[in-house]
This record gives structure tokens, sequence and C-alpha cells, in this order.
């Protein structure tokens, strides 16, 4: 399984403006993965994928938003960091490699 996370806009200027993100999750294996697919993002909390299974060399889009905090502007960038996961026909977790993504601050 694979994990390819993008974000818009690419930049913010405020507090409180909110960064999409977009994550494009692939079976790459030869088992059909068992959902719910889920996605751990270390900044996001509203998560959201189709629900089903994943078939081999099939994929589908996840998405999820993060609000720009004080904290993000006094930092210059928000960088995030994503995996995705699901269950294989024995039950056991599959979970992909991370994908990270900075979106920077633009005054």
């Amino acid at each position: 399984m694979t994990i390819e996370k993008t974000a818009l806009p690419t930049t913010y200027s405020a507090v409180d403006d909110v960064i999409a993100y977009s994550y494009l999750v692939t079976n790459t294996g030869d088992v059909t993965i068992s959902g719910p697919i889920t996605i751990d993002d270390d900044k996001s909390t509203d998560e959201s994928c189709p629900a089903g299974d994943l078939a081999p060399n099939a994929n589908l889009t996840c998405t999820a938003t993060y609000t720009v905090t004080q904290a993000d502007l006094d930092a210059g960038s928000v960088t995030n960091v994503a995996s995705a996961s699901g269950t294989d026909p024995n039950a056991a977790t599959v979970t992909s490699p991370t994908d990270s993504e900075t979106v920077t601050f633009v005054p």
C-alpha cells in the first residue's frame, strides 16, 4: 500500500486559513485490503475515506483539512505526515510508508 499526499493551497497567510489535504491510497499488493481504509495524519483530525475494500492495483482518494494556527505563522510552515492502513486477508494490519507535505507561510 502506498500513500501520496497533496495540499491546497500550497501557501497560507493568516491564522484560520484552511489547508485541504488529499491522500491518494493505492493497493500495490496482490490481495484485497479490507476496509475501512484509514488515514493517520499527525496534524488533521477529520480524515475521511470512501467506504469499502481496496482491490489489487486499485486506488482511492481520502480527504482532510487543517486550520492554520498562530504557531504555524510563527514557524513559517506547516509540515504534516500521514500514512494509510487497512486489513489483509489474514486479519493483519497493512500500513503504507508515510508521506509528508509542507505548506509555507507567505505574508
